[in-house]
């Protein structure tokens, strides 16, 4: 069964047949109802290699997330997949362990053109092998992006969802604040310390070097910090927190501890994923649009690959805090 085939039983031209099988809006509802018809009638599968080699394209993109066990990442993943399957593109995730060798190793992907471009979430390479790489090949930055790289990226304003958080605990009655952030220098969790301590700043409080915990976004890492907060001579009040999951650890064990969270001492997350809204208790955070992340970025993407010198661009899309019964007034 062939294109031709396709053509005499819906009783049109083959360029016809083919700009339905591309999407070409030119053709009339009732035609392409028709070929459409023909095609589910004699079961035609269009030739896509061949459609794809004419185009020199291959509908695949690649979207690199540094792990595949962090919930924060799915939803990125589903918009990039709602928006890359209205143009008949081909999603896959892959895991980069943090680790920048394998990272690397991916990109051969595009230069043995198995990929017509890559979504990062959290790169590792230095901001020169970005730049290098953007000129060649369509790429775009989601969540995470190397500053100071005239790359395209969307993200949200990572500082000031800090300072929202941290102004927002210092609205209901604490000074003594903590913060378990993350060292990776990614520029969220720059920017998110630098926001609290802004705040701190601006509403003259002292900043105390003991309050301050940096390790990773991991559910251990809010264990551990926790234990190290609570082994102080004047542990905090409230805690912000660079992830939900450093949260979750961070509520652990202070439940182990006998300690109540939202009457004890308060607890802030970062992210809103699902954890957040259903733990006990639920979470307050800061909401990321992740969802809608993942759909900007493809459509960035599309948009470098369809002309890979069109502009970038560099899209800061809104958060919100989502207060629950982590947090209480002192």
């Amino acid at each position: 069964m062939n294109i031709q085939d396709v053509a005499r039983e819906a009783g049109v031209s083959v360029a016809t047949v083919s700009r339905v099988i591309n999407h070409n809006e030119k053709v009339s509802t009732n035609t392409k109802n028709k070929v459409l018809k023909a095609i589910d009638k004699l079961q035609y599968t269009p030739n896509l290699l061949g459609r794809n080699l004419r185009k020199k394209r291959t509908y695949k993109v690649l979207v690199l997330v540094p792990t595949l066990s962090n919930e924060f990442y799915s939803e990125i993943v589903r918009g990039v997949e709602d928006v890359a399957n209205e143009e008949n593109y081909y999603v896959m995730v892959c895991s980069t362990h943090s680790n920048k060798e394998k990272e690397k190793a991916y990109l051969n992907m595009f230069y043995n053109h198995l990929i017509d471009g890559i979504i990062f979430t959290a790169p590792e390479m230095s901001g020169d092998a970005m730049i290098d790489i953007a000129n060649n090949y369509p790429v775009i930055q989601c969540s995470e992006y190397i500053k100071n790289t005239d790359v395209s990226w969307v993200s949200i304003d990572n500082h000031q969802a800090s300072i929202d958080a941290i102004q927002y605990l210092i609205d209901i009655g604490h000074r003594e604040i903590a913060i378990i952030g993350s060292e990776n220098g990614f520029v969220s969790s720059i920017k998110r310390k630098q926001g609290y301590l802004d705040t701190l700043k601006q509403n003259n409080i002292q900043i105390n070097n003991d309050y301050i915990i940096q390790s990773d976004y991991e559910f251990q890492d809010g264990i551990d910090g926790c234990k190290k907060l609570l082994n102080l001579s004047k542990p905090p009040t409230a805690i912000f927190c660079g992830s939900d999951a450093i949260a979750v650890g961070v509520i652990r064990q202070l439940t182990k501890q006998g300690i109540v969270v939202g009457k004890d001492i308060s607890v802030i997350g970062f992210d809103d994923t699902h954890l957040a809204a259903y733990y006990n208790p639920p979470i307050t955070t800061v909401s990321q649009p992740r969802y809608d992340m993942g759909k900007v970025a493809m459509e960035l993407l599309l948009r470098k690959i369809n002309n890979i010198n069109c502009k970038n661009e560099y899209i800061t899309l809104d958060h919100k805090l989502t207060i629950r019964e982590s947090t209480l007034a002192k």
